[in-house]
C-alpha cells in the first residue's frame, strides 16, 4: 500500500506539473517551435490559440525527451561502443519521446488533439555509468529461450519454432550467475527494493512497482524453470504437436518459494531451484508469472509453427506452487513453536577448562511472544531469557538442537532473525554451532563457531575448534566493528567441506532496504563439521551486567534456518522479459571532453478535427552546448595541495531558448576511490548574449579523483551537459605468457578516466586489483563489464585515474586500436628494463601524505631471492620510465634469507594518493641492496632491552600513522614488548590509565595478549592467529591500534592481527606518540609509514 501510495502521489504531481506547463505555454509559445501548413481545411476562429497550447505542449515533451537523452547518456552512455548509434535506445528517447506525445493526446483530447511522431538526437563530449549495464551472459541449458524469443529447431526441409508463452499473469525473470558447478537442490535468495533499477530508462523498479498491488503473493504468484536442453532436433523433429507440448509441458518445472517481507513479495524472496542448475561461469533464469487476481490455476499456451502451419495448445500447472511456504524451501525451518520444543540447560563453567564460577541463574525459559519484525510473514517469535543473580560470571543458559547435514557434496548455512531485548548488559544474543555437548558444556569451554550480541558490540568466534582461539571477535574484514543496538538482526554462519567458513551479521528492515550487510568476515583452513548442534541463549563469563542487583538477558528469536551454501554465493537480478539482465558497476564514472553537446528535433504531426486541420506538421528543436574557453590548466597556475586542487575555468554556455544560459548551474561531480561524490561548484557571470552566457567556475577536487563539470541550463527547456579537460595517460605492459598468450598491465597517471572498447572474448581473464580481504577496494584500480546491446556482445575496460589491472588476452594487441579516438594520444606502450624475476603490482587505496612508503613482497620464493639484483618501480611519480627503487631482503637471525622483500618508493606527498604501481625484481650480478637506503638511517637499530624512538614514533612525524617492526635477535629469545614512555614495560594488569601498547608473552594459550588502555577481557583474542611468532609491529594511527606477528614465512595464513580503537578511557584524544621501544629480549627495531585503508602488493 505504501507503494502505491507513492506512486498515486507522483501521478498527482506530474498532472499538476503538466497543468502548470500548460498554463505557462498557452500564454507565450516556445520560438523553437516551427509549424508547417496543413494538409487541407479552413483555420477556424480558434486556431491561433490552439496552436499555441499545440506548441506550448511540444516544448514541454521536447524538453523532458533531452533530459532523458542527458540522464541515459549519463546512466549508460559509456557502455556503448562510439559508432553503436542503437545504444541509446536503451535510455529510452525515442520512448520518452512517444509517451510524450500520447501524453500530449490524451491531455488535449477534450480539444480533439492528437499527436504523433518521432525524434532525432545526438550527443557529443560526454557519457557515463552512472547507471546498471546490460549484461552480456553466457546461458545454461536452464534458460527461458522458449518463452522470450522461441525455439527454432531445423528438421530437414522445414523448421519447427516453438515458443511458450504465460496466459493468466504477467511475467518476468531471474537470473542467476552461479561461479561454481552445483549438482544438488540449492536455495537462492532474491533483495530488491522498488528505488532499483531493471530496465534501463525505467528509473525505479517497475517490476516490484507492480508486485506492491499484489499484495498478498499467496495464489497469485508462481516460479518456474525450463530445462532447454529437451528442445533438441532428436527430441523435436519427428514428432507431433501434441507430443512437443507434453514434452515442453514436463519440462516446465514449478519451483517452490517463500515471501519472507509478506507485502513486497519480491524485495526478500527465496526459492528452491532443481539440480545442476547452478552452472559455472553461466547464467541460468526463472521464470516469474505474478497476477493481482488468483491463479486458478496458472496456464500456459505454446505455439508451434511449422512450414504452412501454425497452432496454439493451452495447458494448466495444476501443481505450481502458488503458496509461500518456507518448509517446503529450506532444508530446515525452525520457526518460534519449534524452537520452543528445543532442549534447553543452565551450564557453567568447571574450573578446568576455565576459571570457576560464581552466582547463578534465578529464572529461564523460552516463552511465545508476538514479537515481531512488522510486515513479514513471521507470524510469532520466541524470547529465550535467563535471570541472572547479582555478581554472577561464568554461568550460560543454552537452548538448543542436534542436527546433521546431509549433503557434504556443498556447505551449510545457519541463519537466525533476532531481536535483542537489552543490549545494555553482557551476552543477551548466541547463535552457536557446537561441535561439544550444550547440555553441559559453557561456552568459554566449547569446540564452537558463532556470531554473538555482546556488549558493546557484535563478535564473531572460532573457538577451540581446528586451532581457532577467537573467543569475541570485533574486527569484522568488511564492517570493521559493528556496534550493537536494538533492532532486529540477521545473524549467519556458513561453513563447507572445503574449509572455508564465513560469519556474518545483517541489519534486519521489513519497511525499507530489506537486508544490509553490517560486517562479514571469512577464513579458509576451517574445520569442517557435518554432525553439530544449533544453540541459542545467553552467557556471562568474566564480566557481571551487576554487582548489586539480578538482570536479565533476553533475546526474541523470529526463526533459525539451515541452507545450502557455496562460496562464493550466487548472485540473483531481476529483469524483464524482453530486456538483457543488469547488473550494477563497481564504478559510476563519467568522461567528458572540453566541449560537450546535445541537439534534439522532435518532429510531431498533429491532427485537431476541432479546427478541421489534419497532419500539421510541427518540429521542436533542443540545441544545448558548453565548453571550456579558458582554465588555469592551461596556464599553469592552479592551487595545488598535498591531497587536493583548485581549478578555475572560464566556460561558455549556449542555448536555443533566449535566455536560458544564464540561468546555468554548475556542479562538479568526481569519484574518490570508488565512491562518487557530487559538489556545487562556486560561478559568477563573466558576459554573456542573447543566447549565450560565459561564467567563471572555481572548485577543489581530491588530486586522484576523476572529474567533469556539470551544467544544469534551466528555462523552458531543461538540458543536462558535462565538459571536463581531465585526460587519462595509458601506459601498458605485454608480457608473453608460455602458452602464447599475453598478460597485460594496464596503468593510468592521467586525471580523466580512460576507456577502451573491446570484441567480445578479448579479455579472457580479468583482475582489477583489489584487495580480496576486504570488498571495499572493488573498483578502485579499473573495472571490465561485459555489455549487450540485445543483438551483439563487447568488453568495456574502464581505467581511472591512478588505476593499474591485469588482463588476459590470447594473442598480443595493441591497446590503441580499441581506443576512442580522442584518446589515442594518450596511450604509451612500455617494456620492462630487465627479463623479470618477478612483477608485482603496489597498490594504495589512500592518501600518503610522507615523501616515502615502503611496502613488503611476500612469498618471494628461494631462487628469485638469490638472484635478486635490483627493483624498479613504474608509477604515477615516474615520468613514464622506471626507476631504481631501494630494496633490502628480510633475514633470520642466523642471517638467512627469508620470503619478504622490502621495497621503498620515494615520491612527493600526495602524489601516489590512490594509485597502483608495478614494481620489477631484476637479476643481477652485483646485488643493490641497501638496507640504510630502505628504511632511512635512523629509522632502524638493536637493542638489549629498550630503543629511544621519541622523535620519530610521533603522528607529528608520519601524520598518516607509523608502525614499529620487532625482530628478535636470537632465534631462542621470546618474551614480550611494547611501545611506552618509559624504559621498562608496564605490568600486563588491567588498571585504567596505562598508556602503553603492547604484545606480552604469557606462556598460556593463546601465549600472546595485546594490551591497550589497561582493557582486560579480550586481550587474549586475535582475530587472526597464526604459528609461532617471528617478526611483530604495532601500527598507531588517529583511528586504531594495530598488533600483528607472522611466522618466517611471511605468509596470511601464519599471521596474527588484532586492532582497537585508538580511543583510552583517560584521555580525550587518542595516543599520538611513544618515546620507547622496550622488550624482555634482544631485538632489531625498525620504524615506517602506515596508512589506512592499509597499502598492500599483488603480484
Amino acid at each position: 500500500m505504501r507503494g502505491q501510495a507513492l506512486i498515486l502521489a507522483g501521478l498527482i504531481l506530474t498532472v499538476a506539473v503538466v497543468v502548470v506547463m500548460m498554463a505557462l505555454y498557452t500564454a507565450q509559445s516556445s520560438p523553437v517551435v516551427a509549424f508547417g501548413k496543413p494538409s487541407y481545411g479552413y483555420v477556424s476562429r480558434s486556431w491561433p490559440d490552439l496552436v499555441k497550447v499545440a506548441g506550448g505542449y511540444l516544448s514541454y515533451v521536447a524538453s523532458q525527451t533531452g533530459f532523458t537523452l542527458a540522464r541515459g547518456s549519463l546512466e549508460v552512455g559509456l557502455y556503448g561502443r562510439p559508432w553503436d548509434a542503437y545504444w541509446l535506445h536503451y535510455n529510452e528517447t525515442q520512448r520518452r519521446a512517444s509517451a510524450g506525445l500520447a501524453s500530449m493526446s490524451a491531455a488535449m483530447s477534450y480539444l480533439q488533439v492528437n499527436a504523433s511522431g518521432g525524434v532525432w538526437y545526438r550527443v557529443r563530449g560526454f557519457n557515463g555509468t552512472w547507471g546498471p549495464y546490460p549484461f552480456a551472459a553466457e546461458y545454461s541449458n536452464w534458460n527461458l529461450a522458449v518463452v522470450t524469443t522461441g525455439v527454432s529447431i531445423p528438421c530437414g526441409s522445414e523448421v519447427v519454432t516453438i515458443k511458450l508463452v504465460p496466459l493468466n499473469a504477467r511475467a518476468a525473470r531471474f537470473v542467476v550467475q552461479s561461479p561454481v558447478d552445483v549438482n544438488v537442490e540449492y536455495v537462492l535468495t532474491y533483495i530488491g527494493h522498488t528505488s532499483d533499477i531493471v530496465s534501463i530508462g525505467a528509473g525505479y523498479n517497475d517490476i516490484l512497482s507492480d508486485m506492491l498491488r499484489v499484495e498478498n503473493p499467496n495464489g497469485r504468484l508462481a516460479l518456474y524453470v525450463f530445462d532447454s536442453s529437451v528442445l533438441s532436433q532428436s527430441q523435436i523433429c519427428g514428432r507431433s504437436d501434441g507430443e512437443i507440448v507434453a514434452l515442453v509441458q514436463s519440462n516446465l518445472r514449478s519451483v517452490p518459494w517463500y515471501a519472507e517481507i509478506y507485502r513486497c513479495p519480491l524485495c526478500l524472496l527465496h526459492l528452491k531451484v532443481p539440480p545442476t542448475f547452478l552452472q559455472r561461469g553461466k547464467v541460468s533464469e526463472v521464470l516469474i508469472t505474478y497476477s493481482t487476481a488468483p491463479l486458478q490455476p496458472p496456464q500456459f499456451k505454446v505455439v508451434i509453427t511449422r512450414q504452412g502451419s501454425y497452432a496454439e495448445y493451452v495447458f494448466d500447472v495444476a501443481s505450481a506452487y502458488t503458496t509461500s511456504n518456507p518448509r517446503q524451501v529450506f532444508p530446515s525451518y525452525y520457526g518460534a513453536d519449534d524452537i520452543a520444543t528445543w532442549g534447553r540447560a543452565v551450564v557453567r563453567t568447571d574450573g578446568v577448562c576455565y576459571y570457576s564460577p560464581s552466582g547463578g541463574v534465578v529464572a529461564s525459559g523460552v516463552a511465545p511472544s508476538a514479537v515481531v519484525p512488522q510486515g513479514t510473514a513471521v507470524p510469532n517469535s520466541v524470547r529465550i531469557y535467563a535471570t541472572y543473580s547479582a555478581g554472577t560470571v561464568r554461568y550460560g543458559f543454552n537452548v538448543y538442537t542436534a542436527y546433521t547435514w546431509n549433503n557434504p557434496s556443498v556447505g551449510f548455512k545457519v541463519e537466525a532473525l533476532v531481536l535483542p531485548e537489552n543490549v545494555g548488559f553482557i551476552r543477551p544474543t548466541r547463535l552457536d554451532i557446537y561441535a561439544s555437548n550444550p547440555a553441559t558444556t559453557h561456552p568459554i569451554c566449547a569446540n564452537m563457531y558463532a556470531v554473538q550480541v555482546v556488549n558493546p558490540a557484535i563478535i564473531w568466534s572460532w573457538w577451540k575448534i581446528g586451532g581457532g582461539n577467537i573467543w569475541n571477535g570485533r574486527t569484522w574484514d568488511v564492517g570493521y566493528v559493528v556496534y550493537s543496538d536494538r533492532q532486529w538482526y540477521l545473524l549467519s554462519f556458513a561453513l563447507s567441506p572445503a574449509g572455508v567458513a564465513q560469519w556474518a551479521v545483517y541489519h534486519y528492515n521489513s519497511s525499507g532496504r530489506p537486508m544490509k550487510l553490517l560486517g562479514i568476515t571469512t577464513r579458509s583452513g576451517v574445520s569442517w563439521l557435518q554432525n553439530f548442534y544449533i544453540v541459542l541463549g545467553s552467557a556471562i563469563v568474566d564480566n557481571p551486567g551487576s554487582t548489586t542487583s539480578a538482570w536479565t538477558e533476553a533475546t526474541y528469536y523470529a526463526y533459525v534456518r539451515v541452507r545450502p551454501w557455496i562460496y562464493p554465493e550466487p548472485s540473483v537480478s531481476l529483469a524483464p522479459l524482453d530486456k538483457p539482465p543488469l547488473v550494477a558497476p563497481v564504478r559510476q564514472d563519467i568522461v567528458a571532453l572540453e566541449r560537450s553537446e546535445m541537439r534534439l528535433r522532435l518532429d510531431a504531426t498533429l491532427d485537431m478535427p476541432g479546427a478541421l486541420v489534419r497532419r500539421l506538421n510541427a518540429t521542436t528543436w533542443l540545441n544545448a552546448s558548453a565548453g571550456i574557453v579558458d582554465s588555469c590548466r592551461a596556464h599553469g597556475n592552479c592551487r595545488e595541495e598535498v591531497h587536493q586542487r583548485t581549478l578555475w575555468y572560464l566556460i561558455n554556455v549556449t542555448h536555443s531558448e533566449p535566455r536560458a544560459a544564464l540561468s546555468s548551474q554548475f556542479f562538479v561531480y568526481y569519484v574518490l576511490g570508488n565512491s562518487p561524490r557530487n559538489i556545487t561548484a562556486a560561478w559568477t557571470l563573466y558576459d554573456y548574449g542573447d543566447k549565450w552566457a560565459r561564467f567563471n567556475v572555481t572548485f577543489t577536487v581530491p588530486r586522484r579523483a576523476p572529474f567533469v563539470i556539470l551544467i544544469s541550463v534551466s528555462g523552458s527547456i531543461i538540458a543536462k551537459l558535462a565538459v571536463s579537460d581531465a585526460r587519462p595517460r595509458i601506459y601498458y605492459l605485454p608480457l608473453r605468457n608460455p602458452d602464447g598468450s599475453y598478460t597485460y598491465y594496464a596503468m593510468n597517471y592521467g586525471d580523466g578516466v580512460a576507456v577502451f572498447y573491446m570484441p567480445w572474448g578479448t579479455v579472457q581473464s580479468f583482475d582489477d586489483s583489489w584487495d580480496s580481504r576486504s570488498l571495499g577496494y572493488a573498483g578502485y584500480f579499473g573495472s571490465l563489464y561485459n555489455v549487450t546491446n540485445g543483438r551483439e556482445r563487447w568488453q568495456v575496460l574502464v581505467v581511472p585515474p591512478g588505476g593499474l589491472v591485469r588482463f588476459k588476452t590470447p594473442a598480443q594487441t595493441d591497446l590503441s586500436y580499441y581506443s576512442p579516438a580522442w584518446q589515442v594520444p594518450y596511450i604509451t606502450q612500455t617494456s620492462t628494463p630487465c627479463q623479470p624475476l618477478g612483477v608485482y603490482r603496489l597498490l594504495v587505496p589512500t592518501n600518503i601524505t610522507t615523501n616515502y612508503y615502503i611496502f613488503a613482497i611476500d612469498g618471494v620464493s628461494a631462487a628469485v631471492l638469490s638472484s635478486l639484483g635490483a627493483v624498479y618501480i613504474f608509477g604515477p611519480h615516474t615520468g613514464g620510465v622506471w626507476r631504481s627503487a631501494p630494496f633490502y631482503i628480510e633475514r633470520s637471525p642466523t642471517g638467512a634469507l627469508l620470503p619478504r622483500v622490502w621495497v621503498r618508493v620515494d615520491a612527493p606527498p600526495g602524489s601516489i594518493d590512490y594509485s597502483g604501481m608495478l614494481a620489477v625484481l631484476c637479476p643481477a650480478s652485483a646485488s643493490s641492496e641497501n638496507k640504510d637506503a630502505t628504511f632511512g638511517s635512523g629509522n632502524y637499530g638493536t637493542a638489549s632491552s629498550s630503543a629511544s624512538i621519541g622523535v620519530k614514533a610521533s603522528l607529528a612525524t608520519f601524520p598518516d600513522g607509523f608502525t614499529v617492526d620487532l625482530r628478535p635477535t636470537s632465534s631462542s629469545s621470546i618474551g614480550s614488548w611494547g611501545l611506552a614512555n618509559t624504559t621498562s614495560l608496564p605490568s600486563s594488569s588491567c588498571s585504567v590509565g596505562q598508556s602503553h601498547v603492547a604484545i606480552y608473552y604469557t606462556g598460556t594459550s593463546p601465549p600472546y595478549w595485546w594490551h591497550f588502555d589497561g582493557f582486560c577481557f579480550d586481550r587474549h583474542i586475535w582475530e587472526k592467529q597464526g604459528g609461532t611468532p617471528y617478526f611483530a609491529s604495532i601500527s598507531l594511527s588517529r583511528q586504531f591500534v594495530m598488533y600483528r606477528m607472522w611466522t618466517s614465512s611471511f605468509d596470511e595464513t601464519g599471521m596474527w592481527r588484532r586492532s582497537y580503537p585508538n580511543a583510552p578511557e583517560n584521555l580525550n584524544r587518542p595516543y599520538v606518540a611513544y618515546q620507547y621501544v622496550v622488550a624482555q629480549f634482544g631485538f632489531e627495531w625498525r620504524i615506517r609509514p602506515f596508512a589506512w585503508p592499509e597499502p598492500y602488493v599483488r603480484d
